[in-house]
């Protein structure tokens, strides 16, 4: 199993849309799983999920999206995670797609929750998989805008943006081949992305923007109608345990949308590229589960 093939849609309203999908045309009479990546990434990032021949067995559907500012979707001089939450679901209905389970990595997550708070029936159930409900803490938020500060011309930053999202430092004597790959293909792709031209200096600073000043949708949780399982990264430094997982956990319990919780040993913030077999079997055992249940018939 490979990677996809990087197709645009051409929305409704005018949206170019980046994504990948196995089968290549999903199909409205199976289930779908839709994934979305972390900030700064593309679609691409879900190739440990959809060469994992457990997880993309054609049983259902699987969907990755590029967000706005990231990869190949255009059609948005200014954007926020609501508007890509709004595209997501426009992709959906293309397909006749009643429902779908969403995986949500980082920044991935808050685009679900919303797409949630806008059509409620489209979203089956969600997986955080190093993600958060709350909103930027002023540590992380410091920390971020230190390292995304005249992105990506600081050599040394670049190296710090990639082990705080992949957990190792590609440099080091300890790291993998395949992180020591991916390292360098992200760095690359950060230069061409976000380098060389004051357009795409203006990219980095919206999608930036877009991260730092989202919104807090903590005061719309009781609008929610759907249940949230919690994958979090024991080491995670972006969105650590004890504010983002344990917050998370808090406030989905007090509202009874705690799916499940778990903390995964070992594990970074880029949680379904570098623990993907977990990941991966948490999203067969809820795709199993939703198919058998046959929930992905219900409509908006």
């Amino acid at each position: 199993m490979q990677l996809p093939v990087l197709q645009l849609l051409s929305l409704t309203n005018g949206v170019q849309l980046g994504y990948r999908s196995a089968p290549a045309v999903p199909k409205s009479d199976l289930p779908t799983l839709v994934l979305l990546h972390p900030f700064i990434t593309d679609s691409s990032f879900f190739e440990p999920q959809f060469t994992d021949p457990q997880l993309a067995d054609q049983k259902w559907n699987m969907i990755a999206v590029d967000i706005h500012g990231h990869g190949n979707t255009t059609g948005r001089d200014e954007f926020t995670y609501w508007d890509t939450a709004t595209d997501v679901g426009l992709l959906l209905d293309h397909f006749d797609i009643p429902k779908a389970t969403f995986c949500g990595t980082s920044q991935g997550g808050f685009i679900a929750t919303r797409l949630a708070l806008q059509r409620p029936r489209l979203v089956n159930r969600i997986v955080y998989a190093g993600s958060s409900i709350l909103v930027e803490t002023a540590e992380s938020k410091a920390s971020i805008t230190y390292l995304t500060t005249d992105f990506p011309y600081i050599e040394e930053n670049l190296a710090l943006v990639n082990k705080a999202g992949f957990g190792v430092d590609i440099n080091s004597p300890d790291a993998t081949q395949r992180e020591i790959d991916a390292g360098n293909h992200w760095i690359a792709t950060w230069k061409e992305r976000y380098g060389g031209s004051p357009e795409n200096e203006a990219r980095m600073v919206k999608v930036t923007n877009q991260l730092l000043e989202r919104d807090d949708i903590v005061p719309r949780v009781g609008e929610l109608d759907v249940k949230i399982d919690v994958m979090h990264g024991e080491l995670d430094e972006i969105y650590t345990v004890d504010v983002h997982a344990n917050g998370t956990r808090a406030v989905l319990e007090a509202n009874d949308l705690l799916g499940s919780f778990e903390i995964v040993p070992g594990g970074a913030h880029y949680l379904s590229w570098g623990k993907w077999e977990r990941v991966n079997a948490k999203l067969v055992e809820i795709m199993k589960l939703k198919n058998k249940r046959g929930e992905h018939h219900h409509r908006d």
